[in-house]
């Protein structure tokens, strides 16, 4: 049975399902995540969550805007996932510093391995950090870092040798490795949340 995007509303409403509804065609990365609070004619009120999981406020969007809605895809799962965690993903983590005469991205890396903390690697062949590498670092030596790589759902996605040379930034335990590496550390390969 074919249903209307107010109706699919109306029913996540009614079941307290989390949305995701798209407003811009040209670009289908962009939504707005969150639990269908209120409903009109012409409009719609989400209670809205984050990329992260955290309560984000509310959204008023006008309906004959939506032109996509969706519910209970895998992606909305990991919202879902991270909102009922929500206040047990971050933590800080110190580093040392490296020493005068040291690497500072091997002394990173080195330090990332051993507490087991994931990094955010942008690859000067991509410079894009959308196409980065975030992975735990598995083995490091003064030429190449083998990345145990993790995707965006926290599940292993094999392993990456990367020349130390090519590598243009990176990141240790920012929020976005917090969020997969928690979701690692709880859901693993496991195929649903």
């Amino acid at each position: 049975m074919r249903k209307n995007i107010k109706g699919v509303l109306k029913e996540a409403m009614s079941t307290q399902q989390l949305v995701s509804i798209h407003l811009e065609p040209s670009n289908m990365s962009s939504c707005s995540v969150g639990y269908v609070d209120a409903l009109d004619n012409t409009k719609i009120r989400l209670q809205a969550i984050s990329l992260e999981g955290e309560n984000a406020g509310y959204e008023i969007r006008q309906l004959d805007e939506i032109y996509r809605v969706d519910t209970d895809t895998f992606y909305l799962r990991k919202i879902g996932f991270l909102h009922k965690n929500r206040g047990k993903i971050f933590s800080d983590i110190d580093l040392v510093h490296p020493g005068d005469n040291s690497d500072i991205l091997f002394s990173t890396l080195r330090e990332a391995k051993d507490k087991k903390v994931l990094v955010i690697f942008v690859i000067l062949w991509t410079c894009d950090p959308d196409d980065s590498i975030i992975g735990y670092v598995e083995s490091i030596t003064p030429e190449t870092v083998q990345i145990l790589s993790i995707d965006d759902y926290g599940r292993n996605d094999g392993f990456i040798v990367v020349n130390l040379k090519e590598i243009i930034a990176a990141d240790c335990n920012a929020r976005k490795e917090q969020i997969i590496g928690f979701l690692h550390r709880k859901i693993g390969d496991r195929p649903h949340f």
